[in-house]
Parts: structure tokens; C-alpha cells; sequence
């Protein structure tokens, strides 16, 4: 996983920039900006794999990459997901979206 995905790196990143004078709006846009940039290119990379795994018929290459969630009881697996945890601080596509669109 990358180092920009990690809260407390992004944090360090803020103040050393900040202490060197960039001004706080500067900060939040050059981290923002390269947040999403690998934010992007981790999730692209992550579905490329998924893709090309179901062409070829690959399916076992997926298995890792799925994340199970139970259905409203909090019990079981009812819903399966592809899981991006692993690589960023997102679980799901929702939380990348997410991401994605924040301001």
C-alpha cells in the first residue's frame, strides 16, 4: 500500500509542507491531488486484474480481492464485493467514489 493512503502520513506531509511556508488551502489541494491520483491508478490496476482474470477464465486470481458482508442480521456472507483494502484506505468501490468526489 502506498504511503498516501495512510492518515497520519498525509498528516506529517501537512505540517512539514506547512511549516516550510505553503500556505493550509495549498497543502490540502497538492495532497488531495496526489491522493487521488493513486487512489485512481490503484483501483484501475485493481480491476484491470479482475477483468482479465474472468476473460481468460482465471476466476482463483479474483478470490483474494473479495470482500464477504452480511445482509442486514450481521451474520454470514450474503453479499460478495471486490475489496480494494488491501492496496488503499478504501473498502469497497462506494468508498472510492466517495473519495473520489470529495472536494
Amino acid at each position: 500500500m502506498e504511503k498516501i493512503f495512510d492518515y497520519d502520513f498525509r498528516n506529517e506531509i501537512f505540517l512539514c509542507l506547512r511549516e516550510s511556508g505553503i500556505k493550509d488551502k495549498e497543502i490540502r489541494g497538492i495532497i488531495r491531488k496526489r491522493y487521488k491520483e493513486s487512489l485512481k491508478d490503484e483501483v484501475v490496476e485493481r480491476l484491470n486484474t479482475v477483468i482479465k482474470a474472468i476473460k481468460e477464465d482465471n476466476l482463483e486470481e479474483i478470490i483474494p480481492f473479495i470482500g464477504d458482508s452480511p445482509s442486514g442480521d450481521g451474520y454470514g456472507c450474503d453479499n460478495r464485493y471486490i475489496s480494494f483494502k488491501d492496496v488503499t484506505d478504501c473498502e469497497d468501490i462506494g468508498d472510492v467514489i466517495d473519495a473520489l468526489m470529495e472536494k
